[in-house]
Formats: structure tokens, C-alpha cells, sequence
């Protein structure tokens, strides 16, 4: 009888460790709950680009992005840009397709807050071509490269510092068809990512402005010299891309404009 008491009174002595072990729990869990409730800061924004739209009658596409704060601080996008890669046989670059600065593109985002933006980017502005320009000249460079070409998605937005910073996201490939439409458009899947908000170098850390004032020599080719259609070729040829922005009111200019070019192509 004895030693069945004893053996509950041990027992009941365990059980008094195990409250005041519960209750040490429950008062750590009370104090962490505080913490993350009032003093934890999380500085978290994610982003994801949505299924392509595309527009071949305007040339253009529209990218739809889901953005949504999973932290507990104030956040805030500051611009979108779409970026087309451009390459010939000796350099690569990227060439910005989508407006700048539009308005819905500034975004501050509460904690727990989701948003979704459609970035639209012309690509009628890739196939135009890249103008060179001197201090009174100006070059014009047709494009050659229609393949395999990479999509860019140009985030800025404020570190939890408070600095401006970019990051760059490759969001698909496209390639066009001699005719100048969309052969085909790849894209990675689609999925969250970060971006980085605990940058702390100054990424864009001074604006620079420069008024485009120069004034070029007018053009002046003689059609019936082959030396000067040579010499001027690139202008003709950027002639030639302007004037199709209206083909039916240029159609007869154009007409002329291709025989004479077309020996030279």
C-alpha cells in the first residue's frame, strides 16, 4: 500500500514539473507574440509576371504583374519598365519598350496588400530601328536580329533604407517573323520572387538631364548618283521605316523609294 502511494506521489510531483514547464511555454509564446506584434520588422515584397496578352493590329504586348507585400512594413514601387534586347553581329543592348513613368506605376503597398499592374510594351519601337547621333550627324541602324530575343522586366523601388534600387528579371523570349509579327513567345513559369530590399548601395545615386538640342545637316541625295545613295543609305533606309508608319498615305513615295534601294540591299 505503501509503495503505491509513493508511486503516486511521484507522479503528481511530475505532473507540477510539467505545469510550471507549460506555463514557462506559454508565457515564452506570450513574449514572442509581442515581439513579432509590435517591435518585429519584415520587409518582404513579391512579384510575379502573369501570362503575356498579345496585341499584333497596335504591336503591342501587355505583361500583367501580381504584386503582394507578405511583410509588416510600408512598401513602395516606384517604376516599371519593359526592356527588349536588341543585338546585331558585334554588340547586344536593351532597348525600353514601355512608356515611362506611367502614373499607375507608382505604388505604395500596405502590409498584407496585393495589386495587380498591366506593363505595355510597343514593340513596333525595337523594329524601328536605333538612330546613332554625332554633334551634327545622325545614323541610322536597321534592325537584323529577330530571334531568340530577351524580355526584361526593370523593377525600381525603395530598400527598407529608404535608397533607390533596380532589379532586373528575365520574363520571356520572343521572336518575330521576317513580316514583323510575333512568331513566338516563351516564358519561364510563373512564380513569386523576392525582391531584394536589403540593398544597400546607392544602385541610382544622381540624375543627369540633357536637353537633345543639336540640329542635324539637311539631307540631300542625288538619285542618279550611286556614290550618293551609297553614302546616305542609312538615312534613306530610315526614311523609308518613318514613311511606312503610314503606308497608305506614302504608298506611291514608298513604291519609288524601294526600286531605287533595292539594288543596294
Amino acid at each position: 500500500m505503501k509503495k503505491r502511494i509513493k508511486i503516486l506521489n511521484n507522479r503528481f510531483s511530475k505532473m507540477k514539473i510539467s505545469a510550471k514547464v507549460i506555463s514557462y511555454i506559454a508565457l515564452a509564446v506570450s513574449i514572442i507574440s509581442v515581439y513579432f506584434q509590435f517591435f518585429y520588422i519584415n520587409h518582404e515584397l513579391k512579384y510575379a509576371t502573369l501570362y503575356p496578352i498579345l496585341d499584333q493590329e497596335e504591336k503591342k504586348l501587355i505583361f500583367p504583374i501580381f504584386l503582394k507585400n507578405t511583410g509588416n512594413q510600408t512598401e513602395t514601387i516606384l517604376d516599371f519598365k519593359l526592356l527588349l534586347e536588341a543585338r546585331d553581329n558585334n554588340e547586344s543592348f536593351y532597348k525600353r519598350i514601355s512608356n515611362l513613368d506611367e502614373p499607375q506605376f507608382f505604388s505604395i503597398m500596405n502590409p498584407g496588400e496585393s495589386q495587380r499592374i498591366d506593363l505595355i510594351g510597343y514593340y513596333d519601337i525595337y523594329l524601328f530601328g536605333t538612330i546613332l547621333t554625332e554633334e551634327n550627324n545622325f545614323y541610322y541602324k536597321p534592325i537584323s536580329e529577330l530571334e531568340d530575343l530577351n524580355l526584361i522586366l526593370q523593377t525600381t523601388y525603395l530598400t527598407k533604407k529608404g535608397v533607390a534600387a533596380t532589379q532586373e528579371r528575365v520574363i520571356g523570349k520572343i521572336t518575330f517573323t521576317t513580316s514583323e509579327t510575333i512568331k513566338r513567345i516563351d516564358c519561364p513559369p510563373i512564380e513569386l520572387q523576392e525582391l531584394d530590399l536589403e540593398k544597400d548601395d546607392f544602385e541610382i545615386y544622381q540624375y543627369s538631364l540633357i536637353p537633345d538640342n543639336k540640329q542635324y545637316e539637311s539631307l540631300s541625295v542625288d538619285f542618279t548618283d550611286s556614290t550618293s545613295i551609297k553614302n546616305n543609305f542609312d538615312k534613306l533606309l530610315f526614311l523609308e521605316r518613318v514613311m511606312k508608319s503610314d503606308k497608305e498615305e506614302n504608298y506611291e513615295t514608298l513604291k519609288i523609294l524601294e526600286e531605287i534601294l533595292r539594288p543596294y540591299r
